[in-house]
């Protein structure tokens, strides 16, 4: 199974996960040379994230995203998948963290432009959108573990940060592993 391999070391933010999605398109279109018909190149891509966090709604797509790509991917939290970076995480089909890496849920954040005079409207609006983007993370956190969304609101409203070993408890991974790279692989640092 041919298998290449991708970094993510950054803030999530709308920047930041364009160059995700470019990186893991690239992999998407490549082809095994002189192949007919043409094959892809790649079987599993295993995706290294290490991310404090940050966008939501750019979180949100990455998971929409990364769930229609052609191949199999691997997620590995490798030091700490934070707020939003948790839902690109969910998308492996085997999910792993290293030992010492952890997990941090806290409530979605809104930031206003800084001169802007705010209304109740729009105070309310952006009220119900953190309410909306809350509860859409923790339906995606419990479809794939053994918490309930209910549990994953409250991890989020209490600001929960949970140990690789805690991880593979709720199924949030699969086991506690180390990366491994092979020394000729197609590799992608984002």
């Amino acid at each position: 199974m041919p298998t290449a391999y991708a970094s993510f070391c950054r803030p999530l933010s709308v920047d930041t996960a364009t160059m995700m999605m470019t990186a893991l398109r690239q992999l998407a279109l490549e082809t095994v040379p002189n192949s007919s018909p043409t094959q892809p190149a790649w079987d599993i891509v295993k995706l290294n994230i290490a991310c404090g966090g940050g966008d939501i709604v750019a979180g949100i797509a990455l998971y929409n995203e990364l769930r229609a790509l052609p191949f199999e991917l691997h997620t590995y939290n490798t030091a700490a998948v934070d707020s939003a970076a948790i839902l690109p995480f969910m998308t492996g089909s085997r999910r792993f963290a290293c030992e010492y890496s952890a997990f941090h849920f806290h409530q979605p954040a809104w930031t206003f432009p800084a001169k802007e005079q705010l209304n109740r409207v729009v105070v309310a609006d952006a009220s119900r959108w953190l309410d909306t983007y809350q509860q859409m993370m923790a339906e995606i956190v419990s479809a794939y573990t053994k918490l309930t969304s209910e549990d994953v609101r409250d991890m989020m409203d209490r600001g929960a940060t949970m140990s690789s070993i805690q991880a593979v408890e709720c199924g949030l991974v699969h086991e506690i592993a180390e990366p491994t790279f092979q020394r000729d692989s197609r590799w992608h640092q984002i």
